[in-house]
């Protein structure tokens, strides 16, 4: 029998829960997760110093020993890897962000790529092949690892989607004729930009950003060049506006 033992899964709480729940010695368990390999698996792709500089992530649970734990730091320690140690939940979290939403973000592009017109393959380039290259992992072992990670990595989709929503919204916005398209982006990058809210309806500064050209403000005179001056938000094309006083 094995003093200690350890695994190599990319998630970490489901099997410390099983490992608590069923282990007949949970104390000399600690979760384990080498960060290295690749989107190529099988013996071609093995590599004599696949570890070797690599992170290493182990996960003791509140009952594992420092007996244990130090024999994981020797394995990791003469596999050439760097051992760190933080509890399962937050590696599953932190995981899901660099590692799983990536993966799911590249698969999603490629699959898009299958919608693309005839000319697409001849337009690819060396950043496309960099963005899509992790979706060549295995979809058996993508499949168990977002299963086990579900929770995290589903409310990180949904930030993400939030993001791309907005960012639709703006590109909706420019991609409309006329000035008052133009009008409202610019608002909504001011906005994001510096925090400030656009000029309210009725002040000075709203009816000053308001006058189209040729049509003179109610402001008075000597008071429009001013209101410009410290209220013009970004153009469209993200370059500041400046009047001297």
């Amino acid at each position: 029998m094995a003093r200690s033992y350890t695994d190599v899964a990319s998630v970490k709480s489901e099997p410390e829960n099983q490992v608590l729940a069923s282990a007949p010695e949970p104390s000399a368990f600690v979760g384990g997760h080498p960060l290295a390999g690749g989107e190529r698996s099988g013996p071609l792709a093995a590599s004599a110093d696949l570890f070797t500089g690599r992170a290493w992530v182990l996960t003791p649970s509140p009952l594992t020993s420092q007996r244990a734990l130090d024999r994981g730091r020797e394995l990791v320690e003469v596999c050439g890897g760097v051992p760190l140690v933080m509890p399962s939940r937050v590696h599953d979290e932190v995981v899901a962000l660099t590692s799983h939403l990536p993966h799911v973000v590249a698969s999603l592009l490629a699959a898009r790529l299958l919608d693309g017109p005839e000319e697409t393959p001849l337009l690819a380039g060396r950043g496309l092949d960099d963005v899509t290259r992790i979706a060549g992992g295995s979809s058996l072992l993508w499949s168990d690892i977002l299963r086990a990670n579900a929770a995290p990595v589903a409310r990180i989709l949904g930030d993400l989607q939030a993001d791309i929503t907005g960012l639709l919204a703006a590109l909706n916005d420019l991609a409309l004729p006329g000035t008052a398209a133009a009008r409202r982006a610019c608002a909504r990058s001011w906005t994001c930009w510096t925090g400030a809210s656009p000029a309210a309806p009725g002040s000075a500064a709203a009816r000053t950003v308001r006058a189209a050209p040729g049509r003179p403000s109610r402001a008075r005179p000597g008071t429009r060049r001013r209101a410009r001056a410290r209220t013009t938000p970004p153009t469209a094309c993200g370059a500041s506006r400046t009047s001297r006083r």
